[in-house]
């Protein structure tokens, strides 16, 4: 990093730092304000990533004229940023006063070609407690929609907070384009799979490793590509203008008719990407978050990376490496809960419709709805498993059915790959801020996939969940919860009662699972056998690693709760769930969807409600 510095004259300390990197190009511009103004400027501009940009620094103890800058700023090329304390106080920023230099300033904002990117979150805590926003943080209109600002609660014992602002310009990541080659990756497989000498752990790694040197990424260009624009758009484009550049050079009648060959077939590729695109949208259109994000993409035109943060604020340091930063994560998400053993006996009274050998039919049916998303650590994705033969299938479910009596757990079924994702709305320089999104093998969520229908239909059939409890069981969906709990409140309303509800949500819930209490209450509703002896070693050392800013963080083993991003979780913590409704007192009902309970009661006494409540 290098820097650029003003030393405040005629007082001790402070003055104006500012840092680039070290392949950035940057010059210092002079300021309007002289050595003996109260006001201190640092203007520098930037040259960094094909981008060029201005940097204002602003310190003014006295409150900020803008009479003396107004001409200043607009000379200025832009993109341009101001950051600074200008010690002014206005209603524009939530202020409960104003004086003569916070109106000029105000009106020159709303005038100019700046935008104010503060929200309304103080930034200054004076020593009497009260706070403020002194610390403004301005950009020219051009780069507005690009640039995200918001307050860190770290002060590191400053009066004042730091403000992180962000523009996606400078970390825009180039997009790629992935091509495989399946054809070769499937006549790999056919011999992989035909090999007896393997197990299933090392023919899984050897699939990895076909796919992988099948797989070829092409870095697309800092254009304004269409989220559907694919390999065949990308290289009947270079084509079209390969010709067009030989016909335009050369004057060649040859070169003018590929030209035109290659534009129709671009138009036609880009139809048909379109349409094939919009087709998903519509296919998935009963998913509201999924339907918007595609939207937003469509939208905005460019690829929708995650918006994370270079910095992360741990024991009041700053630490901007990846590498400590991903295992500051890793550390975080792997926090050890210790609970005390419980002695388990896995045989209990035989249930041959859990434990029957697996089927063909039951892998065939798990492959065919497992989704195309992205692969675990293993990096085989679901489209290798779809386009396996009969045989293939068949060679699989029979390597299933050993790792189901045996529970020799391959070690990438219990590998998570963690990718952070910042919560909304929170400050993303902070760990407890980040929600972590787990990648597992798609080969475990298929045998998952296959265990879990076995759970749901025993679950229902033999009517071992209560009708209280909702979600990830057929016919218990959210819509049904709601139904149950509109009926109690009109039924409430007929008889004049009153009817108090409140709302629990668990924090951290597959997290708080307690592993060997959720095994004893399998054992108790009857799952027991091979099917409950894979989940407890399933849920056991199971192993997290980060992936955050392209680095992977060291591995870390964690006995913490259900394991994210799996397919069996959501029906385990229904079951670890069953008997809350046991705890309640008589004429208290309870409504539990996921991880939110909502527990309610109704009576013409809101004392007796109350009392109700207060011995749960």
């Amino acid at each position: 990093m290098n820097f650029f510095y003003s030393v405040r004259h005629g007082r001790s300390g402070g003055g104006l730092l500012t840092g680039f990197p070290k392949s950035a190009a940057a010059r210092v511009i002079p300021s309007p304000f002289d050595s003996n103004s109260s006001t201190e400027m640092l203007t520098a501009e930037i040259f960094y990533k094909q981008q060029s940009f201005t940097i204002i620094n602003v310190y003014a103890p006295q409150g900020f004229d803008i009479t003396q800058a107004r001409m200043y700023f607009e000379s200025l090329k832009a993109p341009i940023f101001i950051f600074g304390d200008f010690n002014l106080h206005h209603r524009m920023w939530k202020a409960n006063s104003s004086n003569s230099l916070s109106n000029n300033f105000a009106d020159w904002l709303q005038m100019s070609n700046f935008l104010l990117l503060n929200s309304t979150t103080p930034t200054h805590i004076s020593h009497t407690g009260s706070q403020s926003i002194l610390d403004l943080s301005i950009c020219t209109a051009d780069i507005f929609h690009r640039v995200k600002t918001f307050v860190n609660n770290t002060s590191f014992e400053s009066d004042h907070n730091p403000v992180i602002t962000e523009w996606s310009n400078i970390n825009f990541a180039p997009r790629n384009i992935k091509s495989i080659n399946w054809s070769n990756i499937m006549q790999q497989t056919s011999e992989i799979l035909s090999s007896t000498l393997q197990d299933f752990s090392n023919t899984m790694a050897i699939v990895s490793s076909s796919i992988k040197n099948n797989t070829t990424m092409t870095p697309l260009p800092h254009n304004n590509f269409p989220p559907w624009w694919n390999m065949a758009c990308h290289n009947f484009l270079l084509l079209k203008k390969k010709f067009k550049n030989k016909a335009h050079n050369a004057f060649s009648i040859a070169a003018w008719i590929k030209y035109k060959k290659y534009s129709s077939k671009l138009r036609r590729t880009m139809k048909k990407a379109s349409r094939s695109y919009w087709d998903s949208i519509c296919n998935i259109s009963r998913n509201p978050r999924m339907f918007y994000s595609m939207l937003n993409k469509i939208s905005n035109h460019v690829s929708q990376d995650i918006n994370t943060s270079n910095l992360i604020i741990h024991n009041n340091r700053i630490i901007s490496n990846p590498q400590l930063q991903s295992n500051l994560f890793v550390n975080f998400f792997a926090l050890r809960i210790q609970h005390e053993p419980i002695p388990l006996d896995y045989n209990g009274v035989h249930n041959s419709n859990l434990n029957h050998p697996i089927q063909i039919q039951e892998t065939i049916k798990a492959i065919q709805t497992t989704r195309n998303s992205t692969p675990g650590a293993d990096n085989i994705p679901a489209a290798w498993f779809k386009r396996l033969n009969n045989q293939q299938v068949h060679t699989l479910t029979a390597s299933f059915q050993k790792i189901f009596t045996t529970t020799n757990i391959p070690q990438q079924w219990k590998h998570s790959l963690i990718i952070p994702i910042p919560k909304p709305s929170k400050d993303k320089t902070i760990i407890s801020s980040i929600r972590p999104v787990a990648l597992t093998s798609v080969g475990a969520k298929i045998f998952e996939r296959i265990l879990t229908k076995r759970i749901s239909t025993f679950l229902l059939t033999q009517k071992k969940i209560p009708p209280c409890v909702y979600g990830f069981l057929p016919l218990r969906d959210n819509q049904l919860a709601i139904y149950k709990i509109q009926s109690n409140i009109l039924e409430a309303h007929q008889q004049k009662d009153f009817f108090i509800g409140i709302n629990l949500d668990i924090k951290s819930a597959y997290d708080s699972v307690y592993i060997d209490g959720l095994i004893q209450k399998c054992l108790h509703i009857g799952i027991t056998g091979y099917i409950v002896k894979f989940i407890h070693h399933f849920l056991q050392d199971r192993v997290l690693q980060v992936r955050w800013r392209n680095q992977l963080s060291k591995t870390k083993v964690t006995q913490r709760g259900l394991a994210q991003g799996s397919v069996l979780s959501p029906i385990l913590f229904a079951i670890f769930l069953f008997d809350f409704e046991d705890t309640l007192e008589e004429g208290v009902q309870v409504s539990i969807f996921a991880d939110d309970i909502f527990i309610y009661c109704s009576h013409n006494s809101p004392d007796h409600i109350v009392k109700n409540f207060d011995t749960q």
